[in-house]
């Protein structure tokens, strides 16, 4: 499974769109397996979550998202 949080810099953002990486770790029997970060040069909340689908991220975890991008 992968999983993903938005970064500013090296810590987690407390908004989704301030993001300016992710970092998706690969996890599998509940450790992580590898992990890396993608950069992210995305303003709007949309084209990240469309990122998020073509990245396959099974598992998001953010603090700040906008209702109408949550579905």
């Amino acid at each position: 499974m992968l999983a993903a949080v938005p970064l500013f810099g090296t810590r987690v953002a407390p908004r989704m769109r301030i993001a300016d990486g992710l970092l998706v770790a690969t996890i599998a029997d509940g450790a992580v397996e590898s992990r890396n970060v993608e950069p992210l040069d995305i303003a709007e909340e949309e084209d990240i979550a469309e990122r998020l689908v073509d990245l396959r991220i099974g598992t998001f975890v953010c603090g700040g998202l906008r209702r109408e991008v949550k579905a």
